[in-house]
């Protein structure tokens, strides 16, 4: 049985190894020894953000899966949060298809709701056939191009 939870120190063992194993499937460029430590700062960062979420799925005491981002105000001045910046969603490769990022999604959506925001935006590499197609599927349209530039 998959639950999604937010993510407790309990799993942060785990969820390090499904970052690793994220970035190693890309052939990230920014992968290397120092990865790990890096790692675990975001994952501290977004623990101890007010306006952070970080999600984890779970089957017993394993983690299948993670989701994590963070509320945005429109401008500095506002008060309220405007929109939610996801960052990242993973699932393991043997878990996919299996509806475990479907339940992530679901369970941040319902969070988002609660906490009154009512836009979700992620960047997805145009490229990427797979996660155009999960976000589609999720009711998610383009909105914007980016463009980037390496020296």
């Amino acid at each position: 049985m998959v639950i999604v939870k937010h993510m407790n120190s309990r799993d942060l063992k785990e969820v390090l190894a499904l970052m690793i194993e994220f970035e190693e499937s890309n052939n990230s460029k920014e992968f290397g020894p120092q990865s790990v430590g890096k790692f675990a700062a975001i994952i501290r960062t977004y623990l101890r953000m007010s306006e952070g979420l970080f999600l984890v799925a779970t089957s017993g005491r394993r983690v299948l899966g993670y989701l994590f981002g963070h509320a945005k105000r429109k401008y500095k001045s506002d008060f309220n949060y405007h929109h939610f910046k996801l960052v990242e969603l993973y699932v393991t490769p043997s878990m996919r298809k299996l509806g475990v990022g479907q339940r992530l999604l679901d369970t941040c959506i319902r969070e988002l709701k609660r906490m009154g925001i009512g836009r979700v935006y992620i960047d997805v590499e145009y490229h990427d056939r797979h996660a155009m197609a999960f976000w589609k599927k999720q009711g998610f349209k383009k909105a914007w191009l980016g463009m980037e530039r390496e020296f």
